[in-house]
């Protein structure tokens, strides 16, 4: 499945969003002053900076119901600009939660909580009836 390229930015917000109570990875995620990181995926694709990273070609093993829900958050986010995303997480209780203490520019490692995504966005999930941004 291909999606779009994304920049290393976006990439981490799409990610993330997920959280309601389908995990696309078992990925862990860190407030960084930019938002939410998985260092896992930055080592992975931080040659890339802030340009396009190359669409995949190959296979993606994955389930249905796991790749019909990433299409279900690219659908509903996919359109916004890195930027608006990451404003997006700076305004949401699990970033918010994890950046306790610091100032807007201070650098952490500090994980954000998966009961936080999870409580967060199933909430925004239940009180819409479907997934909204």
């Amino acid at each position: 499945m291909v999606l779009c390229q994304i920049k290393n930015c976006k990439k981490y917000v799409i990610i993330y969003i997920p959280g309601i109570n389908h995990k696309i990875a078992p990925l862990k995620f860190e407030a960084w002053v930019h938002g939410p990181v998985s260092r896992e995926l930055y080592n992975q694709y931080k040659e890339y900076g802030w340009e396009d990273i190359p669409q995949y070609k190959g296979f993606l093993l994955a389930d249905s119901n796991t790749i019909e829900f990433a299409k279900l958050i690219w659908d509903v986010y996919g359109h916004y600009t890195a930027d608006e995303l990451e404003a997006m997480t700076h305004l949401e209780q699990p970033w918010l939660n994890a950046r306790k203490g610091y100032k807007k520019f201070d650098s952490s490692d500090v994980q954000l909580n998966d009961n936080d995504i999870i409580s967060f966005f199933g909430d925004k999930y239940r009180n819409s009836g479907h997934i909204t941004a």
